[in-house]
Order: C-alpha cells, then structure tokens, then sequence
C-alpha cells in the first residue's frame, strides 16, 4: 500500500510570476536568509547565485535578509511581497518498518496524546516553519503533547528517527531516508521567497531563476 497523501491547504498569497528587471544597488550581493527546514536538500538558491554571478551573504536574521526563503508558510504576518518559488511535501516516518499507514486523525491523535506506548514522539520548535506547516494541517490549532521529543534541526529529527527506540516524527520528503516507512505525506507545500519590496534588477533575475 501507498503512504496516505493529501495536498496542503489552500495557499492565499500573492503568487507572481512576472518581476520587473531595474537598476538595482545590490552590486552582486544578495543578503540571504534560507529558514533550517532547507538544511541539508534545497541549493537551487546557490546554484541560481552561480548562473548570475552574484555573492549570497547569508544572515540568521530574516528581517536583514534582500529576499528569505520559508517552508509552507511566511511568518512574517506582513503586506510584504511573496512568491512561490516550488513546493515539497511533508512526510509523517517511523523506524518501523512494520508500522500501518495512518489516516490524517490517527495522526493528529499521535502528536497530541500525553503517553504513547507505540513511539517516541519527535517534533520541531514552535516557530520553525515545518512545524508550523504540520501543525496547520493536523492540529486545528491545538498545540502539541508536552511529552513529545524535540529536534532543533532536520539533522537533529533524523538523528532522533534513526535511534533504536520505536519512533515517529517528520521530515520534508526530500530528507526521508530509505531505511524510514513513510507513513502519510501531505502533498503541495509551496516554498516561498519573501521580499520587503517587490524585487528589481539582480534580486529580480535571482527570484526568477528560483522560480524556473
């Protein structure tokens, strides 16, 4: 049997394929913030750098950055200009390889329940955005059960996936490694690039380059 999958939640933002080409006062850097749900699997970003030969000046801080990249969701909460720049899917793992596939409220019931006899229960922090890309879609709003175990990175949940315990967590489906059984997947999560205004010039090529 296949893995349950279901597309993500409509997206309400404004999506634009067309940016204006200007002059532009970036001089070949681009200040750049990529969120961590891209560590380890996303360097289109890099490679569209190479293609227009600027000079990524990576920050931690999105509100420094020329243009930030966000999984599912922007944080911002702000009027800024956002554009879909691809999409992923997200994918619910276990390390059991016997484990039954599961519908979208056996799941739910998983993440939300205060003892699990079946797994170890890893999650990311509140405000990163696979978190809150899983949350919309399974938990209405409830927050997770405070026993569950937390991952600060993807490198850090396929560490916590991949010990002897029975565990069960989840992972942009570009990082699920083949000893995992994927157990449901939502299908159709954008990736998004988010600007204080609306780009020009190379940060312009740049977007266009991501969205291709």
């Amino acid at each position: 049997m296949k893995p349950s999958v279901i597309s993500f939640f409509p997206l309400l933002l404004l999506i634009t394929a067309c940016l204006p080409i200007s002059a532009n006062s970036y001089q070949g850097v681009i200040t750049f913030y990529k969120s961590p749900a891209f560590a380890l699997w996303y360097n289109k970003a890099e490679d569209c750098a190479i293609k227009n030969k600027l000079t990524l000046n990576p920050t931690n801080d999105p509100a420094l950055a020329d243009i930030a990249l966000y999984y599912g969701t922007s944080p911002t909460g702000e009027q800024k200009p956002v554009y879909q720049i691809g999409s992923s899917s997200l994918s619910i793992v276990t390390n059991q390889k016997d484990a039954p596939l599961l519908s979208q409220e056996e799941v739910a019931k998983l993440f939300l329940s205060r003892t699990s006899e079946t797994y170890q229960v890893w999650v990311f922090p509140g405000e990163d955005d696979i978190q809150r890309s899983f949350e919309d879609f399974f938990l209405d709003g409830q927050r997770v059960s405070p026993n569950t175990r937390l991952a600060l990175t993807t490198e850090k949940m396929l560490q916590g996936l991949l010990s002897s315990e029975p565990s069960i967590g989840f992972l942009p489906s570009e990082l699920v490694p083949p000893t995992m059984k994927t157990i449901f997947v939502i299908e159709n999560i954008p990736l998004l690039a988010v600007s204080p205004q609306p780009p020009s010039g190379e940060l312009a090529l740049f977007t266009q380059c991501l969205q291709k």
